[in-house]
C-alpha cells in the first residue's frame, strides 16, 4: 500500500512495477543486505584488522571522563619556528599523503606515504598528521605547529564522541606535546600547504603502496547498495510482472521517483482504459471510437476523439512508437491533458 501512495499508480499495478517507479528496492532483499551490512559494521567497530588490512574505523571504548578533545585554530604563520605542513591527495584513483617541515621558513624535510587505491582522502589526512606527530615525537621537536587544509580531521579530533582508534591514539600524542594544530585554507597560495599539496600527489603516484587500510563503514555500505541494486535488477529481468513498465525502464534505479497518476497509467497500461478493464475484470475493452481494443497507445497516438487535443503535436509523433516519445516532457503534458479530459468523461457518464 505505501508504494501505491507514493506512485499514486491504480492498485492493480504489479509490486514490481511499484518498485521501479518510487525507486523502492523490494523489501525482502533490502532486509537481507542490511543484516549483512549491519554484521560487517559490527565486526569493523571491533576488529583491528578487516579483510586483511589495518581497520580505519576499529572503535575504542572510552569512559565519559577520559574522553580528550584536542582544540585547533586559524593559521597563523610567523616564518619562525618549526612548521610541518600535512595534506592528502587523490589523483588517477590513486591515493597519497605527506607531510613537509619548515624551520624558520626553510624546508628541512619531508615523507611521502602512498595509501592504497580503495582508501579515501579523509584516511590520506588522518594518516598525514599521525606520521607528522610521529615525526615531531620522534625528532623532539618541541613546540611545533602541524597545519592541515582538512578541516574535517581536525573536527574529529576535537570531537569528544569521536570512537576511531585511529584518531584516539593522536589525541593521546597531542595530550603529551606541545603540538598546535592549524587549520589554513586550502589553494590559498601559502608556500607550505601548496608544498605538502604537490607531494601528497607525487605520493599518489608512487608504485609502491606503502600503507593501507580495509573498507571502511561507508564503503561498506556503499558495496551493500551496489548488491542490492545487482540483485533488484537480477529480479526485475527475470520478472514476468510489469511488461509494459520494463517497455520503457530496463534498468532499475534508486533515484527514480514517478508520483503522478495521469501519467502512471501511460507508464503501466493501467488505469480507466478499455483494454485494462477487459484484462483484469472482463469488460468490454473497445474504444467508444470503434476500435476493437482501447489501449493508452491508441488513445494517445491514434483516437479520433482525441485528434482535436493531438492538433498541436508534430505530426512525426504519430509515426513513432510510444516508448519513443514517453520522457518528451511536452508529449507528457500533453498526455496527461487527454488522460484528465478522459477520466471526466467516464466518471460522469
Amino acid at each position: 500500500m505505501p508504494l501505491i501512495v507514493i506512485t499514486k499508480c491504480y492498485t492493480t499495478v504489479s509490486n514490481e512495477a511499484l518498485q521501479v517507479l518510487s525507486g523502492c528496492a523490494p523489501l525482502d532483499l533490502k532486509i537481507e543486505l542490511e543484516i549483512e551490512v549491519a554484521k560487517q559494521i559490527k565486526i569493523i567497530k571491533k576488529e583491528e584488522i578487516y579483510e586483511g588490512f589495518q581497520n580505519f574505523d576499529c572503535e575504542e571504548l572510552m569512559k565519559p571522563w577520559d574522553t580528550i578533545s584536542i582544540g585547533w585554530i586559524y593559521f597563523e604563520s610567523s616564518g619562525a619556528g618549526h612548521e610541518i605542513y600535512t595534506d592528502g591527495s587523490k589523483i588517477n584513483n590513486q591515493v597519497g599523503a605527506s607531510y613537509v617541515h619548515y624551520y624558520n621558513g626553510t624546508e628541512t624535510d619531508s615523507c611521502l606515504i602512498r595509501l592504497g587505491n580503495r582508501n579515501t582522502v579523509f584516511m590520506a589526512e588522518v594518516m598525514a598528521i599521525s606520521r607528522a606527530i610521529d615525526y615531531c615525537i620522534d625528532k623532539n621537536i618541541r613546540n611545533s605547529k602541524v597545519i592541515t587544509d582538512s578541516r574535517s580531521t581536525l573536527m574529529a579530533i576535537e570531537s569528544t564522541e569521536e570512537k576511531r582508534r585511529i584518531i584516539i591514539e593522536i589525541k593521546k600524542k597531542l595530550k603529551l606535546t606541545k603540538i598546535q594544530l592549524q587549520w589554513v585554507r586550502a589553494h590559498n597560495r601559502t608556500a607550505g600547504n601548496e608544498r605538502a599539496d604537490a607531494l601528497a600527489k607525487l605520493a599518489a603516484s608512487k608504485d609502491q603502496i606503502d600503507t593501507e587500510f580495509g573498507p571502511s563503514k561507508a564503503q561498506v555500505r556503499y558495496r551493500g547498495n551496489v548488491l542490492l541494486a545487482t540483485k533488484w535488477q537480477e529480479r526485475w529481468n527475470n520478472s514476468e510482472k510489469g511488461s509494459w513498465t520494463k517497455k520503457y525502464f530496463k534498468e532499475v534505479k534508486f533515484s527514480r521517483l514517478y508520483g503522478d497518476f495521469y501519467y502512471n497509467q501511460v507508464l503501466t497500461s493501467h488505469g480507466v482504459l478499455g483494454a485494462h478493464l477487459k484484462r483484469l475484470f472482463g469488460k468490454e475493452g473497445g474504444c467508444p471510437c470503434g476500435e476493437q481494443l482501447e489501449t493508452i497507445e491508441h488513445i494517445l497516438l491514434k483516437c479520433k476523439i482525441w485528434g482535436k487535443e493531438r492538433d498541436d503535436w508534430p505530426k512525426s509523433w504519430l509515426q513513432k512508437d510510444i516508448s519513443d516519445l514517453v520522457f518528451y516532457s511536452p508529449f507528457k503534458k500533453g498526455s496527461i491533458g487527454i488522460l484528465k479530459k478522459l477520466m471526466s468523461s467516464r466518471l460522469t457518464s
